[in-house]
């Protein structure tokens, strides 16, 4: 593994020599494909193999800093109040600054493939190469999700459980494959850490490739696509992503022309009857549906009694600086310390007790900001479902379940693709 990942690096390397756009495309693939927590052993420190993945970005985006030049500026916004916020409250909260110093650092370095994207995507021929790729990596992600589920054994997070131990910040990785859940005989993560990864990810691709545009000749297998994503959310077992699926689904449904929902229609019916055990998930599927707000015992997750203890927990959390939070790092190194939290599963748990309610309210404000984007890309009537869409499905999921894995990342990535396309056609 160490030489598949020296492999990656140099490639990296090379790519990033060729032009920013083909090193940012390398780049998304392989987190796609190879879980983050997979890591070098340097001077017997764990460093993760993504990180100098992005030191390595970091330095072509200082290099193409002031030689490329392009509307996508706008996006960088968002993210230097969130680092400024992040900086500015260190005085005020109870973290130790060295451990808010590292926090910042690691969410700095996590912004910088969606800063090189922002560089890197100027045209409609820059999100081809991206959607090409990634059309590709999403088919390799739920084929191999099939193959987990028939099989009952994830055989590739098997093996890197052998190199890494647990890898899933969970007590076990291996409990998701003996996990029932409404009919379901285990969760499938595929090529990820974690189910709820995996979900919250395809969650974002399965709308993002529904409202893409696609010539007729490709709209088969990009149908196809889209309906075996929809099978692996159902598999990862998450009505966090399952709801805000169906949510998109309803919005794409009421305005999608006739001649293209005849067309969809008739593929989803076919492929129903070509997949008995897809239509046998969905039918077992109802029960979760409709247990999303009380969490029953036989189906599993969270429920709403669950949830008030959190929300109780969580401002005595925040009764000594509720407006600022504790400070950066917070639920990462101190959160263990109030067990009622279960993990803080809301981005209101884990955003609000590190930043406040203050921290809280810019945090979703930068979601929002991509609407107002959308108005200064001028984007098509469509375009702005889109917008409306991805941020309305994506903080409905991690409103319920948290960020989870490449999520946070891949939202912005395709939500500055789309805006491109559209940008492009105006």
């Amino acid at each position: 593994m160490t030489l598949i990942l020296l492999l990656i690096i140099a490639i990296q390397f090379f790519l990033l020599w060729k032009g920013i756009l083909k090193s940012i495309v390398f780049y998304l693939c392989i987190v796609l494909l190879i879980p983050y927590v997979v890591k070098f052993s340097i001077l017997g420190l764990g460093v993760l193999y993504s990180q100098i993945l992005q030191l390595i970005l970091l330095g072509g985006l200082l290099v193409c800093w002031n030689t490329t030049k392009n509307q996508n500026r706008g996006f960088y916004l968002p993210f230097l109040f969130l680092l400024s916020y992040s900086v500015f409250i260190i005085p005020f909260t109870s973290v130790p600054w060295l451990l808010q110093f590292q926090t910042i650092i690691k969410i700095l370095l996590s912004y910088i493939p969606i800063f090189i994207a922002i560089q890197a995507f100027r045209n409609s021929k820059d999100i081809r190469l991206l959607n090409k790729w990634l059309f590709y990596i999403c088919w390799i992600m739920v084929v191999y999700g099939f193959i987990v589920y028939i099989a009952g054994r994830n055989f590739y997070m098997e093996y890197l459980i052998g190199i890494y131990g647990d890898i899933s910040n969970t007590s076990d990785y291996m409990s998701f494959m003996e996990s029932e859940r409404a009919g379901l005989s285990h969760r499938i993560s595929s090529t990820m850490a974690h189910p709820l990864s995996y979900g919250q990810t395809l969650l974002l691709f399965f709308i993002y490739f529904m409202f893409m545009d696609v010539p007729w000749k490709k709209r088969i297998w990009h149908y196809f696509l889209i309906l075996l994503i929809i099978a692996n959310v159902f598999m990862s077992g998450s009505r966090s992503c399952i709801l805000p699926m169906c949510v998109a689904i309803c919005i794409r449904l009421f305005f999608m022309k006739k001649r293209y929902l005849i067309v969809l229609l008739i593929i989803f019916c076919v492929s129903l009857l070509a997949f008995p055990v897809f239509l046998s998930v969905l039918s077992e599927y109802y029960s979760l549906l409709i247990t999303t707000v009380n969490g029953t015992s036989d189906v599993g997750g969270s429920n709403m009694l669950m949830r008030f203890n959190q929300l109780d927990t969580f401002f005595t959390i925040l009764s000594s600086n509720i407006l600022l939070g504790r400070g950066n790092g917070f639920v990462a190194y101190q959160g263990d310390s109030y067990p009622e939290m279960l993990g803080y599963e809301s981005v209101i748990f884990t955003q609000g007790a590190d930043y406040g309610l203050i921290g809280l309210l810019l945090y979703f404000g930068t979601f929002f900001s991509v609407v107002k984007l959308a108005n200064k890309y001028n984007v098509s009537y469509q375009g702005n479902v889109y917008v409306i869409t991805i941020v309305l499905c994506y903080l409905l999921s991690i409103i319920m379940t948290g960020m989870q894995g490449l999520s946070f990342l891949f939202f912005w990535i395709l939500s500055l693709a789309y805006l491109n396309i559209y940008s492009c056609k105006k």
